[in-house]
């Protein structure tokens, strides 16, 4: 009934089954807003296709996730496993955008060798931000995707034609060139979407990035800011003063994400919204509830504003 993978503290099994739900919501979502985007993008709206692969997109990223949120709720406060959940959903959304670009189907290798893909991938750096602005971020980061996804799509192409009884060469270069296209895809998905990296950071395996400008900065107020995933999205107001505490509570959100698991942050905060509202129909009431995950940010962002206020008045 129980697993103990690092020692530390029991895990039930009803406990692992429930972070592989949430993972699979989050994988299934995922991939079907990736695959509904890549669709619209690529010109195939007038096709009358839509529905052909969308249900094989929604199963890969039901599994994945799934796989995902299960490693990232067993082995939480693990940086790799976290790395290696986010990089299955990455892994998913590239396969997916690709092979729909190409043409391709998606089959059940494809959806074996797009987990195998991932497990690869998550041994490689993340790409988190270079310096020269915007722009020459924007190139960086639809390239590297590019460069990336090309690896991993070899792996995921090979294994991919070895269960669907494929040439293996010719799924290992079929498999490269949709994970090229779909990593470049991706990045350019996340750069409309949450924005272009702000800042330079090292590529390591488990880094956040900055990001702003992209959609979802619209719905958003100067000094607010939304973290997903590994991306903290951030709307600064310019005055360092008021910027530099965002910035911490956004990374504050990225270390709860390893500490519990992606899928349990997120399964947590939103279930922590509708509590703190339900009476008065206020959400935002979870920042000043203690034990919230969202009045943990609060608190620290409030500590280094007193602080970094102090000094720039000295």
């Amino acid at each position: 009934m129980f697993l103990d993978p690092d020692g530390n503290e029991q895990i039930t099994l009803a406990v692992l089954g429930l972070a592989m739900l949430k993972g699979a919501l989050i994988g299934t979502a995922t991939s079907a807003a990736v695959y509904s985007a890549t669709y619209l993008a690529s010109g195939m709206s007038g096709s009358g296709q839509f529905w052909n692969g969308f249900g094989n997109a929604v199963v890969m990223g039901d599994v994945t996730g799934a796989i995902g949120g299960g490693i990232g709720g067993a082995f939480a406060n693990s940086a790799f496993s976290q790395t290696l959940g986010y990089n299955l959903l990455n892994s998913t959304s590239s396969t997916v955008a690709g092979n729909l670009i190409l043409g391709n189907e998606i089959s059940l290798g494809t959806v074996v060798g797009g987990i195998a893909g991932g497990f690869a991938g998550a041994g490689l750096p993340q790409f988190s931000g270079v310096k020269g602005g915007a722009l020459v971020n924007i190139g960086a980061e639809i390239g590297y995707g590019a460069v990336k996804g090309a690896a991993t799509g070899a792996v995921t192409g090979g294994i991919g034609a070895a269960i669907d009884k494929q040439n293996i060469g010719n799924g290992i270069k079929q498999g490269a060139l949709a994970g090229a296209v779909g990593g470049a895809t991706l990045g350019g998905l996340n750069i409309a979407a949450m924005g272009p990296a702000l800042y330079s950071g090292p590529m390591g395996k488990n880094t956040a990035v900055f990001r702003s400008g992209g959609l979802f900065t619209l719905h958003l107020a100067k000094g607010e800011g939304i973290t997903l995933g590994r991306n903290l999205v951030v709307k600064e107001s310019g005055l360092f003063s008021k910027d530099a505490p965002l910035r911490i509570h956004e990374y504050v959100h990225f270390l709860q994400q390893r500490e519990i698991g992606y899928s349990n942050f997120y399964a947590r905060i939103l279930k922590e919204y509708y509590q703190s509202g339900k009476g008065s129909g206020k959400w935002f009431d979870s920042y000043d509830t203690p034990g919230h995950l969202e009045y943990q940010a609060q608190m620290l962002e409030s500590f280094f504003s007193y602080y970094i206020t102090r000094f720039l008045k000295r």
